[in-house]
């Protein structure tokens, strides 16, 4: 049976542009994965969208508001429009209580751990003087390592230590209460995160067309599948 994933639309910094990048289409659509998109909704379709889809993929993006963990707005922080949060929180929250699987991507770890009641780093160049460069320039290359942890879902599809691409300033602090650490950087940040029907990543899996990318997309279907 074809799954079918939902995602939120991002909004480019013009404001005048609704987009998702084709990577995540094609990620998906190797795996017979159907995306259907959406936009800020009433409540109501979001319930409905989360009756109707399998799962739920939260992508990259701008900033979450760090009202959200009880910080001030830092200067480097560029968050997004209200509506398009509150979508993302709306979806978490149906598709959880549902314990349909999500998956995050970069900002989607970010605004998974603090829908929880986890925290981050706004800045880690600021937070962190001896954290490595965690901005590459292009996400198609390898920018660090992580090691994955033993003992997690991850864990069971990728092992070791794997190069992963590079693209955020901010990062996984105090990690929500209930979600173990799945994937650490060389420099000691979290870069990865699960529990129960949720896993996500800081790196861009859909940027890189590697067997590891390939495993991790096979951790989360095995969610699908109550593996």
């Amino acid at each position: 049976m074809t799954l079918r994933v939902v995602t939120p639309v991002r909004i480019k910094d013009n404001q005048q542009t609704l987009y998702i990048y084709e990577n995540y289409y094609q990620m998906l659509k190797k795996f017979d994965i159907e995306l259907l998109i959406v936009t800020p909704s009433s409540f109501e379709t979001y319930l409905k969208v989360s009756e109707i889809a399998d799962g739920l993929l939260l992508t990259g993006g701008t900033d979450v508001n760090p009202k959200f963990y009880n910080q001030e707005l830092h200067p480097s922080t560029n968050i997004e429009p209200a509506d398009f949060e509150q979508m993302e929180f709306a979806l978490i929250s149906l598709f959880n209580k549902q314990k349909k699987p999500i998956f995050g991507i970069c900002r989607g770890i970010q605004t998974i751990n603090v829908y929880f009641n986890g925290t981050l780093l706004q800045d880690i160049a600021s937070a962190n003087a001896d954290a490595i460069d965690h901005q590459q320039e292009k996400k198609e290359t390898y920018g660090h390592t992580v090691e994955i942890q033993k003992d997690t879902h991850l864990a069971k599809f990728i092992s070791g230590s794997i190069n992963v691409n590079s693209f955020h300033h901010q990062n996984v602090d105090v990690v929500a209460p209930g979600f173990k650490v799945n994937a650490i950087s060389e420099d000691g940040l979290v870069e990865g995160i699960e529990k129960e029907n949720i896993i996500a990543v800081q790196w861009h899996p859909e940027k890189v067309n590697d067997v590891y990318q390939e495993q991790l997309m096979k951790a989360w279907i095995a969610i699908f599948k109550g593996e």
